[in-house]
């Protein structure tokens, strides 16, 4: 028998998520029967791209509910159980981070920040960087400050 998509296990699937269940939670092999398997949604995800778009969506959502767990973790933690929190507190922002990477991802600012002045460069030859190389070791061996 081929499964049926409904709009009922569309929502449901996008409710999990938003909820903070993971894909597999909420399809895996332990899942309801009306629901679809892993399998079915990746497939879904890969050959329509209005539910992609909706996905990725949740998926936003779901980093953001991430996030505002954070604080309460930190608010309920106690001297005993810090690293425990600290530990939950990690996961949150690390899932987050990969969920919704460019609001809670590493930021890279190639060249410098918009807020900072732009990185100096220099043009420096092959033989004068090979030259300061060489008396950087020779310092190293004399003890004495490298020259020029």
């Amino acid at each position: 028998m081929t499964y049926q998509w409904t709009q009922e296990a569309e929502d449901e699937i996008f409710a999990g998520l938003m909820d903070g269940k993971s894909l597999g939670e909420i399809c895996g092999p332990h899942r309801d029967d009306w629901l679809p398997s892993e399998r079915t949604v990746y497939r879904r995800i890969s050959d329509d791209p209005d539910f992609w778009q909706r996905y990725a969506r949740a998926r936003e959502v779901q980093a953001h509910r991430e996030v505002e767990e954070i604080k309460a973790i930190a608010d309920l933690a106690s001297p005993e159980d810090y690293n425990v929190a600290r530990l939950r507190i990690d996961a949150r922002k690390w899932r987050a981070s990969k969920l919704a990477p460019q609001k809670y991802g590493d930021k890279l600012a190639v060249g410098g920040a918009s807020d900072l002045p732009p990185i100096q460069t220099e043009d420096v030859s092959a033989v004068d960087l090979i030259k300061a190389r060489l008396d950087a070791i020779s310092s190293r061996a004399t003890g004495k400050p490298p020259e020029g």
